[in-house]
């Protein structure tokens, strides 16, 4: 079985990562380069970066700068925003991308998911699709234009056609509502797809990611919001995550959170004076002379 992954999505707008709130409204989180430094000091295993203005604007997402944040990454390093074709594809990769997520012109333009594929293989191409759930029916988003479209199921099989190499669902509804995953959107996705599928929106603390992993056909999960407010997100969810469940999650960062208990929302539990003196203090019988 092939390991779960965390993964970090940073949204940016204006140059720089902000959190998303339903898709309208946005808040100022600060530099990219901070949050992918941070992200992979915490024990992240990968991070996804979307340029939200980019296809809106008709440009692309700057190369410049996922050469700058490339320098700071050692996991692997997946970026979107405006991608239209094979010559932005390979500028990315020159720049330190390892992949490349794609939204506004697989919806539009699906002969360049083609192409993409055929130029730089299937690891390399990934689809995001922004998802509404409508009259019980889960339906792909079209976000520049403001409209609904084709059901997700029938966009799962065009991805599948096309030979991508995984799949970003973004729930729309939970973007920034801290209502936890939509792990009924997982279980869809993961019953009429075998490509990797990975799940974003609505995660707020470790037990959200832990619903979601539970379905051991999801390839990752991603949170946004969440990591930025909580110190040491990463390897403390992934300790809690670790001691709920047998699921082969990688732990691979330096600073461990094993010894610890939690509460069921993923926050540590306070220690007994008496835990704390033992730390503090050494103990010396008294001398009998």
């Amino acid at each position: 079985m092939l390991k779960q992954r965390i993964i970090a999505t940073l949204i940016v707008k204006n140059g720089i990562v902000v959190q998303s709130i339903g898709f309208k409204k946005y808040l100022p989180i600060g530099k990219l380069s901070i949050a992918v430094d941070y992200l992979n000091k915490w024990g992240i295993d990968e991070i996804i970066i979307l340029d939200i203005d980019a296809s809106k604007n008709s440009t692309v997402i700057n190369s410049s700068l996922i050469h700058e944040v490339s320098s700071l990454c050692f996991v692997p390093l997946c970026v979107g925003g405006g991608i239209s074709n094979v010559t932005h594809i390979k500028e990315l990769l020159q720049n330190g991308a390892d992949k490349v997520s794609i939204n506004h012109h697989f919806l539009h333009n699906p002969s360049f998911i083609h192409e993409a594929v055929s130029v730089f293989g299937s690891q390399c191409i990934i689809i995001s699709l922004d998802i509404k759930k409508i009259d019980d029916v889960y339906r792909v988003y079209d976000v520049i234009n403001d409209k609904t479209l084709d059901t997700l199921e029938v966009y799962l099989k065009k991805a599948h056609e096309y030979n991508v190499g995984e799949i970003l669902l973004n729930s729309v509804d939970r973007d920034g509502m801290k209502t936890g995953l939509d792990t009924q959107l997982i279980t869809f996705a993961t019953e009429h797809s075998k490509l990797p599928i990975i799940v974003l929106g609505g995660a707020s603390n470790p037990l959200d990611l832990l619903e979601a992993i539970k379905n051991p056909n999801l390839s990752g999960v991603s949170a946004a919001n969440f990591f930025h407010y909580f110190e040491h997100s990463v390897n403390i969810s992934k300790s809690f995550i670790k001691k709920e469940v047998n699921y082969p999650i990688r732990n691979d960062n330096y600073a461990s959170y094993n010894e610890f208990e939690f509460t069921i929302e993923g926050k540590i539990k306070k220690r007994s004076d008496l835990t704390f003196a033992k730390l503090l203090f050494e103990v010396h019988k008294e001398e009998k002379i």
